[in-house]
């Protein structure tokens, strides 16, 4: 049976751009939350990958789901899920662990954009000999990512339960976005200082909270922390930046005017700094270039995609629209094949009428063929009846009288009085 175990972390906040919701979270460290567990670093990097393609959840009470154990917990929680981990990494310079995750759930969304839900807590669970009692703390050694729970009360603190960035829009856009590197601001101490580690380049200034909550701010949002966005966040504290400053083998923060006596060194320095900060540019301007081809390779697959989607559509359309005509072509066809053989069928009964007509004097010769196209219309059972008078008329010994009251100029009221005559001995 394995066990099961929550921390509580990590503040969101939303940058709108699309339809989608892509965020990028801390995950979890190797620190001791406030929970009193943690995990190894070496569990840490072994096992984090494992929260790929887990669920990040939420619940009515914003906790986390309920389960007796951690087998029962990983069928429970897909009740709460709202969107999948897509992407994990391990930050080499403060050891934190962060996760790239998409949120498909409209309705969870809706409430982090609009109600600032932004706070949320990783879940793992491990087997009975995967954990350790060390001085009063939970140390698990081995474990599986279970999922990544939104919740309303952090617990590993506001400095470091902070979100690298969120993005809406399409994934290979946000994606990409929400990859690049970022810098790591720690306070000192003291509480005076931060130090600004982004790449292979580091940075010590002495700020106060306004800089301090501008630097992360810009950092969350995914701006390089460089000499203008200090600068600016300065400016927009109304604050004049005092010279960065270098720690010294005891610790101590120098600033850069104490250090003027020696020039060489700290041109030497800089000339190292500068050479190291340009390979790091080169280095992610070529990490942003093959991101941005495969990003577009990624956009060119899904135009071909549609376009043969919309091709697919367009003949099933097609071949919709054809077997229609085909079947009228058909239906006329057997219309008119009906038409063909009851005029067949009937065709001899007419012409011994039209003829029995022309010889009775009831029309003339040169009336046949009108009245061959009157009598082809009616019905074969009423034809049969004309004909069979008409044949009686032919071999019976009535008076001319009769015949000559049997006709009209109208076909059909002459053939029926002919019929009822004839019925009159």
């Amino acid at each position: 049976m394995s066990k099961l175990l929550y921390f509580h972390a990590s503040q969101t906040e939303l940058i709108e751009e699309g339809d989608s919701l892509f965020i990028k979270t801390f995950l979890v460290d190797s620190s001791i939350n406030a929970n009193k567990w943690a995990v190894t670093e070496k569990a840490l990097r072994e096992n984090i990958s494992s929260f790929i393609g887990k669920p990040i959840v939420l619940t009515p009470a914003f906790d986390h789901p309920q389960a007796v154990d951690g087998d029962a917990l990983l069928i429970e929680q897909e009740k709460f899920r709202i969107g999948t981990i897509l992407d994990i990494g391990l930050d080499e310079v403060s050891g934190k662990g962060w996760a790239l995750a998409e949120i498909t759930d409209k309705a969870a969304i809706e409430m982090i954009s609009q109600q600032g839900i932004n706070f949320v807590s990783p879940s793992i669970v491990f087997g009975e000999n995967d954990i350790s009692i060390q001085d009063g703390v939970e140390v698990v050694t081995n474990f599986e990512g279970a999922h990544h729970a939104i919740v309303k009360d952090p617990a590993y603190g506001m400095q470091k339960a902070q979100i690298k960035g969120q993005c809406k829009g399409s994934q290979g856009t946000c994606l990409s976005q929400l990859q690049k590197v970022q810098a790591s601001i720690e306070k000192s101490p003291c509480g005076k200082y931060l130090t600004i580690r982004q790449g292979s380049k580091q940075r010590v200034v002495k700020a106060s909270k306004c800089v301090e909550d501008c630097l992360r701010k810009k950092s969350d949002s995914g701006i390089d922390i460089d000499d203008q966005a200090i600068a600016i966040c300065f400016s927009e504290c109304g604050e004049s930046r005092e010279g960065e400053c270098k720690v010294d083998q005891l610790g101590n923060c120098v600033t850069n005017s104490s250090l003027s006596e020696n020039k060489e060194n700290s041109k030497v320095m800089t000339e190292h700094n500068d050479e190291e900060e340009e390979k790091a540019r080169k280095a992610q301007e070529e990490e942003d270039k093959e991101k941005e081809e495969a990003r577009k390779a990624q956009e060119e697959e899904e135009k071909k995609e549609e376009e043969a989607r919309k091709a697919q559509d367009e003949d099933k359309e097609k071949k919709v629209d054809d077997i229609a005509k085909l079947k009228a072509q058909v239906d006329k066809f057997e219309k008119q094949l009906e038409e063909n053989k009851k005029e067949a069928s009937v065709k001899p009964v007419v012409d011994k009428i039209v003829s029995a007509k022309v010889k009775l004097n009831h029309i003339k010769e040169s009336e046949t063929t009108k009245e061959f196209e009157a009598l082809i219309k009616l019905p074969a059972e009423t034809l049969s009846q004309i004909a069979k008078q008409y044949e009686s008329f032919n071999t019976s010994d009535r008076p001319y009288s009769v015949l000559t009251l049997g006709a009209s100029t109208e076909t059909s009221e002459g053939d029926n009085l002919l019929i009822k005559l004839g019925s009159v001995d």
